[in-house]
C-alpha cells in the first residue's frame, strides 16, 4: 500500500476519495490511480494536500511510522488499519 500517512490522515479526518477529487479538481478516479501508485501526484497536488492536511509535504508521502520511543509503537500501526 502506498502513501500510508496520507491514507492514515485521510481515514483519521474521515477523507473521501471524493474529497481529495474536490479538492484537487481531479476525477475520483485519477485520485485513486494516484493513492494507488498508477500516477504520480503533481507538485502542485503534493502542495495543496500537505496545506490541507497541515503536515510537511515529506511526511505525507512516506510511510507510516510510529515513533520508535511510543510504548505502544509496535502495536498501534496495525490496530489502526483493522478497524
Amino acid at each position: 500500500m502506498r502513501f500510508t500517512n496520507l491514507r492514515f490522515l485521510m481515514r483519521h479526518r474521515r477523507v473521501l476519495l471524493w474529497d481529495l477529487a474536490e479538492l484537487l479538481k481531479i476525477s475520483q478516479s485519477a485520485v485513486s490511480q494516484r493513492l494507488n501508485g498508477r500516477l504520480e501526484f503533481l507538485p502542485m497536488e503534493r502542495d495543496i494536500l500537505g496545506r490541507y492536511f497541515g503536515v510537511k509535504v515529506e511526511w505525507l508521502f512516506q510511510e507510516f511510522r510510529m515513533p520508535a520511543m511510543h510504548p505502544q509503537a509496535s502495536a498501534f500501526a496495525p490496530a489502526v488499519w483493522a478497524r
